[in-house]
This record gives C-alpha cells, structure tokens and sequence, in this order.
C-alpha cells in the first residue's frame, strides 16, 4: 500500500514545530499521534518513521511531531508542544480527540499518557512511568 507522507508541516509557526503526518490511501480509521522518545533532552520524529508507516498502512492517520526539550526548554513546555498539536490535527483534518489515540515510548509514553489524561482519548506507553 503506498500512501502520502507530508514531511515537516508546520504546526507550530512561533517556534517552528514540524510534524510528519502519513495519510492512508484507504478510509482514515482514525488518527494517531506516535510521539519519538529521547528522555526530554534528545531525539527526532525521524526515528519514528518505521512505526508511523506501518500504523499508515493499517488505515491510520499517524502524526510523528518533533518538539521542544531540554536543555532550550524544561517540562511542561514539551507537553505544550503536543496539546498544540492536538489543537492543530482537529483544525487541518477535523479530527476530534474522540478519534485520536496516542502512543510513544520514554519521554513520549510520558506525553502519551498526559494527553489520555486531558483528552479522553486511548493511548501507549512504552515507558518506565507505568507498571508495565
């Protein structure tokens, strides 16, 4: 199945805050945030690439963000950076959190399980905070 990646849109203009986002060539199930691990103070949505493609081909609509870590910024900022990109997905493809999901490990699980938290929505976490 071949599907469209749109690389590094911009879903946060002030800073600058790119996103992958993989369309599925079939139906949109629903949407998945796949948030890259780096402990707060490294990585790149690029990692997560492999993850995001195979969560396409099932029919999902798979968002990979970069956002902002340490040493430039502290927690909640990172936090921050995905609510904003929650607030973006539901104005560029009129998804409600009713049908996101998300998922990440380490600092990403972490995020994962805060938007749960906020917004209702299913999520994994493939990180130390929870008794897996």
């Amino acid at each position: 199945m071949t599907s469209r990646i749109l690389i590094n849109a911009v879903y946060e203009p002030i800073h600058e805050l790119k996103v992958d986002v993989y369309l599925p060539t079939t139906p949109v199930k629903a949407g998945i945030i796949d948030i890259h691990g780096g402990g707060w103070f490294r990585g790149d949505k690029q990692k997560d690439a492999d993850w995001a493609m195979r969560l396409n081909a099932l029919g999902y609509l798979v968002f990979v963000p970069n956002y902002r870590y340490a040493p430039a910024v502290h927690y909640p900022t990172p936090l921050t950076d995905v609510e904003t990109l929650v607030e973006w997905i539901g104005d560029q493809y009129a998804l409600p959190t009713t049908q996101l999901a998300a998922v990440g490990g380490s600092a990403g699980g972490n995020m994962a399980v805060e938007l749960a938290l906020k917004y209702g929505m299913p999520a994994v976490s493939l990180s130390g905070i929870l008794d897996i």
